[in-house]
């Protein structure tokens, strides 16, 4: 059958057409693949590709019966019947008067034909590797024409798909995957599973195996084996000195007995060292022992001679006589001893009369009286007078000059010459002075406090330096000239960062006079720079100023580290 007359067969309804155009796009995939891949090669793609399409067109009349009779499901849906007309109504009865009766009513419609079933079209097209037609369907399903590619074109179809002899750099299809010794499943054309084959082996635990290992380090053989055994022949036995063995060696049987051998037991292994106890030096409490530089630790010796021991704690000793068990004492001391308390020739004790010693130092003794118990003249460096005179000095008429201030005094003659603050009388301070107060106490109450203003018929413009040991509030009186920058500084010889301390703040007012034509301050400075400085300006910074009127600037500063500041700033405008 010729290929026209299989596009235009009404049995397969147009699929033919999918199919040769499928075709067609595999063709020309091919070609395409060809000219990426293999250019040396193009005239014999070429001609294979014409061959191709000579062979597919050959292959076409048996495509079409292989289709009509496999493609049965590929009909398109048939169109439902159409519904009966309704019936007409029958004709009314004459009326008396012999007019034409009323028409009847309209028969119902009758009912929609069933849809008809989908068709099912290619969804699509291709040859496979072995030369057999594969069409995919829109339902689904796949149908496997069966060969329509000859053997040698499926071999030049390979060699395009490779890349053609001699085209390097090409992909290719691993078409066989074969399996070596001690693998199985191969081997595999298409798609499989390669698996380790099994050996004689019965899978398990063995005891002390025997085992076999072919060359690719498979267990090929396996089985239980059994413990090793053998004879011994001679068992012998060696000891330390202080024992002695006898029966050894033993060759086949006997025993083995183990003494002292009468040698010592060294000390290292826990022993003396010696055969008796007097040649180790070893006391005993039943013998007489002479002890030679040894220490006993609270011993009780009953009725011991002591002799004349090189040294000795007696402080719970009792019975020494005075006379014969104590020496080293003084002339007189040891007969004194022996004399009753308050008797002549006695020691004295607390409470006991002095006498009249020929000499002493009195100096932890109290209760001295003056009127009797004390002579001469009591010098000034001891709080006397140093003279025996009533007549004393009088500051008032005798004292000339100022008491130094090492001395206790002022230095001067008045607390004003020395600087000294007087509550009561206006002062001047020109230090620093702090007040700290305490936990529940405040530092400082004022009633009342005047402070520094400064009142300058200028215009604000430019950088303003606002030397804050001069004044508190700086107010210029004539109209601001131009938008302006403020900076902040303890004098023109003083930063404020040296000024202030980490953790203080001041705060100042900077009132500026404003005409028709208004500016502000766009700028804040602390010691000629910006950086280091945070300003925050109450609801936002200003872009403008306000005119007619004075703009009260207020700055909060905060000093929070070193060359670093906050700034609080506000704008109020004050009008007439």
């Amino acid at each position: 059958m010729a290929i026209d007359k299989i596009f235009n067969d009404g049995n397969v309804d147009g699929i033919a057409d999918n199919i040769f155009n499928a075709v067609n796009n595999s063709v020309s995939e091919v070609k395409q693949m060809q000219q990426r891949k293999a250019a040396e090669n193009a005239q014999m793609v070429v001609q294979s590709l014409k061959k191709i399409d000579t062979d597919i067109r050959d292959k076409f009349d048996n495509v079409a019966n292989v289709l009509e009779k496999r493609i049965i499901t590929i009909k398109d849906g048939r169109d439902g019947i159409n519904g009966k007309d309704g019936r007409d109504g029958k004709d009314g009865k004459a009326g008396r008067d012999g007019k034409d009766g009323s028409q009847g009513p309209q028969g119902p419609k009758g009912k929609d034909g069933v849809d008809g079933i989908d068709g099912v079209s290619v969804a699509n097209a291709n040859i496979d590797f072995d030369g057999s037609l594969i069409i995919a369907l829109s339902n689904g399903r796949e149908i496997n024409v069966g060969e329509v590619v000859s053997t040698e074109l499926q071999d030049r179809i390979k060699v395009i798909t490779s890349g053609g002899a001699g085209g390097g750099g090409g992909s290719g299809t691993v078409t066989s995957v074969a399996t070596g010794t001690g693998l199985s499943g191969g081997p595999i054309t298409t798609t499989g599973t390669i698996a380790l084959a099994n050996t004689a082996v019965t899978a398990g635990s063995y005891t002390t195996a025997n085992i076999t290992v072919d060359a690719q380090g498979r267990i090929t053989a396996a089985a239980n084996g059994s413990g090793g055994s053998g004879t011994v022949t001679s068992v012998a036995a060696t000891v330390p000195a202080f024992l002695s063995v006898t029966g050894s060696p033993i060759t086949s049987s006997g025993t083995l007995a183990i003494t002292l051998s009468g040698t010592a037991l060294p000390i290292a292994n826990g022993g003396t060292g010696a055969t008796t106890l007097a040649g180790a030096g070893i006391a005993t409490l039943t013998g007489v022992e002479t002890l030679t530089n040894k220490t006993l630790t609270s011993p009780t010796l009953t009725t011991p001679a002591l002799g004349t021991p090189a040294s000795g704690v007696l402080t719970n000793a009792t019975g020494l006589p005075i006379s014969t068990g104590v020496s080293g004492l003084g002339t007189g001391i040891a007969t004194a001893l022996a004399v009753n308390v308050g008797t002549a020739g006695a020691p004295v004790v607390n409470g006991g009369a002095l006498g009249t010693p020929s000499s002493g130092t009195a100096t932890n003794l109290t209760g001295l009286p003056l009127s009797t118990g004390v002579t001469g003249t009591l010098p000034i460096a001891n709080g006397g007078t140093g003279t025996t005179s009533t007549t004393f000095v009088n500051a008032a008429t005798n004292v000339t000059g100022t008491l130094p201030i090492a001395n206790g005094g002022t230095g001067q003659t008045t607390l004003a010459a020395a600087n000294i603050a007087v509550v009561n009388v206006a002062n001047t301070f020109t230090g620093t002075q702090t007040f700290s107060g305490t936990s529940s106490a405040t530092a400082i109450v004022l009633n009342d406090a005047a402070e520094v203003v400064t009142v300058s018929a200028t215009a604000a413009t430019g950088t303003i330096n606002y030397d804050i040991t001069t004044q508190s509030v700086l107010y210029y009186t004539s109209n601001a000239s131009a938008n302006w920058t403020v900076n902040f500084r303890g004098s023109s010889g003083t930063s404020l960062d040296t000024l202030m301390s980490t953790g203080q703040s001041m705060t100042v007012a900077f009132l500026v006079t404003q005409g028709a034509t208004a500016y502000y301050n766009s700028a804040v400075q602390v010691d000629g720079t910006a950086t280091g400085v945070t300003t925050r300006w109450f609801g936002s910074a200003p872009t403008a100023g306000n005119a007619s009127g004075i703009d009260s600037y207020r700055y909060l500063i905060i000093k929070t580290g070193s060359a670093t500041f906050t700034v609080l700033a506000s704008n109020t405008q004050f009008k007439a």
